[in-house]
């Protein structure tokens, strides 16, 4: 998943920063995870996008990581639908191999597009550049 085995420490961040980590995949959700846990946020996660849509009613958060293959909801929808509910900035995390579906995707608002796998620093930045 991340390129490197290294967790940077960066400025802790308040106590309110809370981020919706949406991923199916458990160890890659571990790993993201204990990125942002390590620089001071608070992760709620959920595997499915109807956990993720309940999550953000339920918790405001400043920002949300979404996978592109959840497997219960189509994408597109799923994008509109946590806009509708949330005005956190959304950072969708890919395999590449989806382009068109992205640049769709990035036309409704998602503020960062990640190609996975990532690297650890890369991916810090554009997601402590977001809150």
């Amino acid at each position: 998943m991340f390129q490197t085995d290294t967790i940077i420490s960066g400025e802790a961040m308040s106590s309110g920063d809370r981020v919706l980590l949406v991923e199916n995949e458990p160890m890659v959700r571990a790993a993201i995870r204990m990125v942002l846990e390590r620089n001071g946020l608070q992760v709620v996660d959920a595997e499915r996008g109807v956990d993720a849509l309940e999550s953000l009613h339920q918790n405001p958060v400043r920002l949300v990581l979404l996978d592109t293959m959840i497997p219960d909801m189509e994408i597109g929808g799923l994008l509109e639908q946590i806009k509708q509910c949330c005005a956190a900035p959304v950072v969708l995390m890919t395999t590449g191999s989806q382009e068109q579906a992205v640049e769709r995707d990035r036309r409704m608002g998602v503020a960062r597009v990640l190609n996975k796998p990532f690297n650890v620093f890369d991916f810090w930045e554009n997601i402590s550049s977001l809150l």
